[in-house]
């Protein structure tokens, strides 16, 4: 693949990204690095970009899975006498250089099981990874 492939696919999932509700993961400046020379932030790679939006896609549906929850309750419950917890709202504060710095908070009683949708991704992330990088030619 080729850099102008690899934007394709970002500019694909950044649409998806923002019609699923999750627009600040597919806001540029989440993705940037700082240059260690110049002090100049910049985008990655194309490939690198891509690799980026697919990890923090990752962690999205992680934090949401029902398989969190489900392992976190048990674990609670493994350390208190009695019943432990029944369900969580989980608080994750957004970083400071989001545009919206409100709390994004997430009850994960009523949480999907998103092991397929997370293995898929890691599973692409994984063979994009393993495709020849075009700037190594």
């Amino acid at each position: 693949m080729e850099d102008d492939d690899y934007l394709e696919l970002i500019e694909y999932l950044k649409a998806n990204l923002v019609e699923a509700g999750l627009s600040e993961y597919a806001a540029d400046e989440v993705y940037y690095e700082i240059d260690l020379e110049t002090g100049e932030a910049r985008l990655p790679p194309p490939r690198e970009h891509l690799l980026g939006i697919l990890d923090a896609f990752t962690r999205v549906l992680k934090r949401r899975d029902r398989g969190f929850l489900d392992s976190c309750l048990s674990r609670i419950s493994q350390l208190v006498e009695g019943d432990g917890p029944a369900g969580a709202l989980i608080e994750f504060p957004r970083r400071v250089d989001f545009f919206d710095d409100t709390p994004d908070i997430v009850d994960l009683a009523g949480t999907p099981d998103f092991s397929n949708a997370i293995e898929e991704t890691r599973e692409l992330r994984i063979q994009i990874a393993e495709l020849p990088n075009p700037r190594h030619k």
